[in-house]
C-alpha cells in the first residue's frame, strides 16, 4: 500500500500513533539520562556535563540534548507526567511544559495547546534578583 492509497483518517491516525511511540521512547530515553546522570558516568567518558554527552552520543542537538536533560531531572518531582508519557498519552513536548509549572498548576493542562503551556510556564517563572537587575539596564 501506498501514501496515496490512505485515507486522510488514516493518515491522520498514523501521525497520532506515531507520535505516541516517540512518547513513550522519550520516556525511556530520559529514564536511562537520569540514571546516566545519577551516575555520572559521563565525566568518565571525558564529558563536561550530561548535556554534552547526550547531544554527542545521541546525536541530537545540545537545545533537543538540554530539553532533554532537563525534563529528565524534573520527571521524578511529576510522577503523573512521567507516567502518562510512558504510557503515549501526552507528547514529550507536553511532557516538558508541564513538568515545568508549578504542581498546583497542573490540572487541566489537556486544554490547552503547547504554545499556551510555554506563556503559562514563562509567566511562572522565577527571576533572580541578579537577573532582574540585568534585565532593568
Amino acid at each position: 500500500m501506498e501514501w496515496g492509497d490512505f485515507t486522510d483518517d488514516q493518515l491522520d491516525e498514523v501521525i497520532v500513533r506515531s507520535e505516541r511511540g516517540v512518547a513513550r521512547l522519550r520516556a525511556l530515553e530520559m529514564a536511562a539520562i537520569a540514571e546516566k546522570r545519577a551516575r555520572k558516568t559521563h565525566l568518565h567518558d571525558g564529558y563536561r556535563s550530561i548535556v554534552d554527552w547526550v547531544a554527542a552520543r545521541a546525536d541530537v542537538s545540545h537545545k533537543t540534548a538540554r530539553r532533554l536533560c532537563w525534563t529528565a531531572s524534573r520527571l521524578d518531582e511529576a510522577p503523573d507526567v512521567a507516567t502518562n508519557l510512558t504510557e503515549g498519552e501526552i507528547t514529550f513536548d507536553r511532557a516538558e511544559q508541564v513538568s515545568r509549572l508549578p504542581e498546583t498548576h497542573r490540572a487541566g493542562h489537556e486544554r490547552y495547546a503547547i504554545s499556551q503551556l510555554q506563556r503559562m510556564v514563562a509567566h511562572h517563572r522565577r527571576i533572580s534578583r541578579r537577573r532582574e537587575k540585568k534585565s532593568a539596564l
